[in-house]
């Protein structure tokens, strides 16, 4: 199965920087980054669209070249005014659909970034850093104050579009060309100004431990919830004892499910200084959507038959109307649309087969048996 499509042109949009005057955005950032702590990246009352507001509009300071650069994706770490980082990633010009094959490696598409924050938002998880995308103009905006390192990596030509090639896993060469030098692209919010933050390596999410566990074929029995001898073996596995640890790896199971996300390996964390894991960061998904359905990435939640309440209400909740909740949140992106017709269609059809299982596992545990 195979699908493709294009974002539309740049030529169809009237670029126009308008600087906003009077606002102090040293105050916005560390306003924002004050309600980082070991339960979420934002509280409930918090207003998102304020700081993604502000990531779209303020001035930008400093640009480099991101490193250590990655296999799979092209970056740049911007300083914006305040002095607050961030991570921009440009965007594909042609988006299609991942092939199997393709599916942990090929060059990544940076709007499932932005995807990956908004459905992370509606569910209430809070976890993953902010997203949005965001047009810049090479000569207005970056060329300016670019490093050299940076500048030498693109290709301005003599019409004016900006180009870049980067090979991704030494074998897809990607052509990124912008017209008009305008650069459109995700930009993640950088957490790691003014906290504590620690990147675990060799706790990867649940098929990756699996792996790890040996004879995965022998291990892996048939698709039934409730079969929770695997899940025993990996609760005694640290961090995921602690029931909180345990949580997350089942949260980040269903995102990952939902968005077919095989990256899910690079877990990051906030730590408290005694180095005791507490908040498990959802990163990276910039290599999802691939053209197939794989249950293992939900075997956190159909082995051990259970969910987070929270989350489960929040399926509930948007059983029936997912796509149209996910696209009245990313409508005014200027990356929309960030996902084809075919993505919303299975993340609406993956949403109902977690809610699904979960009522199996009720009836063989009941409610209190399976919710957290």
């Amino acid at each position: 199965m195979s699908s493709s499509s294009s974002f539309p042109s740049e030529s169809r949009f009237k670029f126009h920087i308008h600087p906003i005057k009077n606002i102090d955005y040293r105050q916005i950032w560390e306003k924002f980054n004050q309600t980082i702590n070991d339960e979420s990246i934002y509280r409930p009352t918090t207003d998102v669209d304020e700081i993604i507001y502000a990531l779209r509009r303020s001035k930008i300071v400093k640009v480099d070249l991101y490193s250590p650069s990655t296999f799979s994706a092209y970056k740049w770490m911007i300083v914006l005014e305040g002095g607050q980082h961030v991570l921009f990633k440009p965007a594909l010009i042609n988006k299609t659909v991942k092939a199997s094959v393709n599916c942990v490696s090929g060059c990544e598409h940076p709007e499932y970034e932005i995807a990956g924050f908004a459905l992370n938002r509606l569910f209430g998880l809070r976890n993953m850093p902010y997203t949005t995308g965001r047009r810049v103009s090479w000569d207005q905006e970056i060329a300016p104050v670019a490093t050299e390192v940076l500048k030498k990596s693109v290709t301005v030509r003599e019409d004016g579009d900006i180009c870049i090639v980067w090979t991704c896993y030494l074998e897809y060469e990607s052509r990124y060309c912008f017209e008009k030098g305008i650069i459109y692209g995700a930009l993640v919010y950088w957490i790691g100004n003014k906290t504590v933050v620690q990147r675990v390596a060799d706790k990867a999410s649940w098929h990756h431990e699996y792996h790890a566990m040996g004879d995965f074929l022998a291990n892996f029995s048939s698709i039934l919830p409730g079969n929770r001898t695997y899940c025993d073996q990996f609760r005694k596995r640290e961090p995921y004892s602690d029931m909180v640890s345990f949580g997350y790896i089942l949260d980040m199971a269903a995102i990952d499910f939902l968005m077919l996300n095989y990256d899910g390996g690079k877990h990051t964390y906030i730590a408290n200084r005694n180095d005791t894991i507490r908040l498990n960061i959802l990163i990276d998904y910039g290599l999802s959507f691939c053209d197939r359905n794989d249950p293992i990435l939900l075997a956190p939640i159909y082995q051990c038959c259970r969910i987070r309440k929270k989350l489960y209400k929040s399926l509930l909740k948007y059983s029936a109307n997912l796509t149209e909740a996910f696209d009245e949140t990313t409508k005014d992106d200027p990356l929309y649309p960030l996902l084809l017709p075919m993505d919303l269609t299975v993340i609406q059809q993956r949403l109902n087969t977690i809610i699904t299982i979960i009522e199996i596992c009720f009836k063989k545990y009941g409610e209190m048996g399976v919710l957290l």
